[in-house]
């Protein structure tokens, strides 16, 4: 899907607070949650989601979601990641 598309999809869908996200080269989060919903695209490299002790690893073209106060960690493959990432906040 493209990034244009993408973007629709997601205001319609109110995920309406929307970034463009780069992470470094293996990087990797110390385990946290957001208050808001996520949904996002990768644009480049590798992403991986570990949700629950489960990763999940995302490519180019690859979708990802995730729940409000889902606990969870966040890392990019060795040659870092971006992806465009829509919140919906509750209301």
């Amino acid at each position: 899907m493209d990034t244009t598309t993408f973007t629709t999809e997601l205001k319609a869908t109110g995920f309406d607070d929307i970034a463009e996200k780069h992470c470094t080269a293996n990087f990797t989060s110390d385990p946290h949650a957001h208050a808001f919903a996520v949904r996002g695209l990768v644009t480049a490299g590798e992403f991986i989601l570990t949700k629950e002790g489960t990763p999940a690893s995302y490519r180019a073209g690859d979708m990802f979601e995730m729940d409000a106060n889902c606990v969870h960690t966040e890392a990019s493959g060795a040659e870092g990641t971006a992806y465009l990432v829509g919140r919906k906040h509750p209301q």
